[in-house]
């Protein structure tokens, strides 16, 4: 998501809308393209895209986000999965 008002262009964001015509954005990053492994090693992502949550089906609470990730100069996208846990 990249709304010009925004500081950064390289994070995801949240839209909605009501009528599917007047869209409205969160100023506040939902994630960013830095990956942080097991280790502590940082990793700057070209793209995340296509994100999902795995919800606790208890509480609701989100437990890991799915999404698909590109590394610089790659062509194509890799699905994986990061945890809080």
């Amino acid at each position: 998501m990249t709304p010009a008002n925004r500081e950064t262009t390289v994070t995801g964001g949240h839209g909605f809308a009501l009528d599917l015509f007047d869209w409205h954005y969160a100023m506040t990053p939902a994630y960013t393209n830095n990956l942080t492994t097991a280790d502590g090693t940082v990793a700057q992502l070209a793209r995340r895209e296509r994100p999902q949550l795995l919800l606790d089906p208890k509480t609701g609470a989100p437990v890991t986000l799915y999404n698909a990730v590109s590394f610089q100069g790659a062509t194509f996208t890799y699905g994986a999965a990061f945890s809080q846990a």
